[in-house]
């Protein structure tokens, strides 16, 4: 009977519950070609804490055998759009990205957030010479997969100096 009982537990948890999209707050995965360049600060105006800021540009300057940088950064959900201010050791640059918050409800979820193509005609606005985005939802639309992710990929950034 125990068996029978476990089988039947492990059946309902393989089952998959309702994916209710991400459980923090949204992020941007962005890569920048820096080059040989020295980034030495990022911040965001508006941002109340700058740590997880202070946080990166630490990983990534003991890490810097590698052209190509990886950031995660938090995105704004007061506003549609987000500034980050990268500070060079001998330049400064800029980059605005646009989107569209989506407050919607999801049944057995209540309210949740997404953050999609902007309403607006631009994507970005940059000193970046090259910038590409990439949205995609951040909630998926099926069944959690067992010990699998629970939200979609997001919003993905390139960037070039």
């Amino acid at each position: 009977m125990k068996i029978i009982m476990h089988i039947f537990f492990f059946t309902l948890l393989l089952s998959g519950c309702i994916d209710c999209g991400p459980q923090k707050e949204l992020t941007i995965r962005l890569s920048i070609d820096a080059d040989t360049f020295l980034l030495k600060k990022v911040t965001a105006p508006g941002a109340i804490d700058l740590s997880i800021f202070d946080e990166q540009v630490k990983n990534y300057t003991s890490h810097s055998y590698s052209q190509l940088k990886d950031f995660t950064f938090p995105i704004s959900l007061n506003a549609d759009s987000t500034t980050y201010i990268f500070e060079f050791e001998n330049r400064t640059d800029t980059l605005t990205l646009f989107y569209a918050r989506d407050f919607s409800y999801k049944n057995g979820c209540g309210f949740v957030v997404d953050a999609k193509y902007p309403n607006s005609s631009f994507e970005t606005k940059s000193t970046f010479k090259y910038v590409h985005v990439d949205y995609q939802s951040y909630i998926l639309d099926e069944k959690i997969r067992p010990f699998g992710t629970s939200e979609g990929p997001g919003i993905s950034i390139e960037a070039s100096l």
